[in-house]
């Protein structure tokens, strides 16, 4: 399920009298991506993949209004851990790794947002499936975020969109004080964040307080 960018408007139009609500959602959203990607919160596993007899690369499916910030390392082949490595270690590394076949993966790497290759490509088409995981954030387009972040994370994501909102110059809500306090509270949030995605969201090392700041 997912929250509409609009749910976050009565925690933040409150601070920046004048500011239209389009604005201001662009912030949230914004905020939102920004959280996404220093966090790592919002991780996906995604469908199996059956990988397929001479098919080098697989086109990853995600959630409406998602784009991928990065892939988990590893990636699964029917149990057995493939790692991830860039193209530039392929190339040190592996021989003639962009024509080389087997029946299993050894190596997989993003050759752009969305996609994995197989290093080799397979030789025949496999009875296993690829377990992927990956680690999400909005996309610049999107409307809404997913359910959890809203209802755990509201007030960290509202800072930092009055922090950037506040950052916009010559603004009738510019303000520079305002825009350092709520960028505190924002990467307070975010460190609390961090911590909870690091401990696999254990309930006893939550940590999605911020601390007490003032306008």
């Amino acid at each position: 399920m997912a929250t509409a960018l609009s749910a976050f408007l009565p925690y933040v139009m409150p601070y920046v009298d004048g500011c239209p609500d389009i604005v201001a959602e662009q912030a949230i959203l914004r905020a939102s991506i920004e959280f996404c990607e220093r966090t790592q919160y919002w991780r996906y596993d995604l469908s199996p993949i059956t990988p397929v007899k001479n098919i080098k690369e697989y086109t990853l499916s995600l959630p409406s209004g998602s784009a991928i910030s990065s892939v988990e390392d590893p990636v699964y082949h029917a149990g057995t851990e493939i790692s991830l490595v860039t193209r530039d270690w392929l190339s040190k590394n592996v021989a003639n790794w962009k024509t080389i076949t087997k029946s299993k993966a050894e190596y997989i790497y993003v050759p752009e947002p969305g996609k994995i290759r197989l290093v080799p490509y397979p030789s025949e088409t496999s009875v296993g499936a690829l377990e992927v995981s990956v680690i999400l954030k909005p996309k610049p387009d999107a409307t809404t975020i997913p359910d959890v972040l809203f209802d755990e994370y509201f007030e960290c994501i509202s800072e930092g969109a009055k922090y950037k909102l506040f950052s916009i110059p010559k603004k009738d809500w510019s303000d520079t004080e305002s825009s350092l306090i709520a960028k505190a509270i924002f990467d307070d949030g975010i460190e609390g964040a961090v911590s909870k995605s690091k401990s696999g969201f254990k309930t006893e090392d939550r940590r999605n307080k911020v601390r007490a700041h003032y306008y």
